[in-house]
């Protein structure tokens, strides 16, 4: 196994959260922000975000991943002994993730970031007949921010331009692709969105 530590950093306008509790009473079509009689928009809000034991704001480490892998989509590389090019996904598949695991901690100029301030907006919940306009109430973490982690990579199984596409689609996934909610593509589809996007500020083998 080799060892890549990588810093990555937010771009504006920042990074929308979503945690699987918060989104959970969405789809179960609970009204969530101002127009919810049980919660303030800070309760709302806060129900989405994800915390650390100490307070502190982070993001799960397999959004980096998944995105990365996304943004390897439709890229196509050639491997040495093989007729045409292959999918850059499928050369890279088990092959790498993220450490840590969950939570990775979110930073500004070094130190963690423990506040987020309010995106507020209407969206529709399309689990109610017909589908009723609802307002969205989210934490959003402004740009900057700086995301540090390592990528673990199978030196064995894989080969020595292994880093290079991981790079390549890390790249691609901060600037098209993006983590978070509405972000610009999910599974292959534009969103119309614009938050979580990101670039590379750290590359260095270790």
């Amino acid at each position: 196994m080799a060892v890549i530590a990588v810093t990555v950093t937010g771009m504006e306008p920042g990074l929308l959260m979503c945690s699987p509790q918060g989104m959970l009473q969405a789809s179960e079509g609970q009204p969530v922000g101002p127009r919810c009689q049980d919660q303030s928009p800070q309760e709302a809000a806060e129900s989405l975000a994800y915390r650390l034991p100490d307070g502190s704001l982070g993001f799960p480490a397999v959004a980096f991943q998944r995105a990365t892998m996304e943004g390897g989509r439709g890229q196509l590389t050639k491997i040495a002994g093989k007729g045409g090019p292959v999918s850059v996904q499928t050369v890279l598949a088990g092959l790498w993730e993220v450490e840590p695991k969950g939570l990775i901690p979110l930073l500004r100029g070094g130190k963690p970031i423990r506040e987020y301030t309010l995106d507020v907006r209407t969206g529709l919940n399309s689990n109610t007949r017909p589908p009723a306009r609802i307002v969205l109430v989210r934490p959003l973490v402004e740009a900057p921010w700086d995301a540090e982690f390592e990528i673990i990579w199978d030196d064995v199984g894989g080969s020595e331009n292994t880093p290079a596409l991981i790079r390549l689609c890390m790249e691609r996934a901060g600037r098209q692709v993006g983590v978070g909610g509405f972000r610009p593509l999910v599974q292959g589809k534009a969103t119309g969105g614009w938050f979580g996007r990101f670039s590379i500020t750290r590359w260095e083998a270790v």
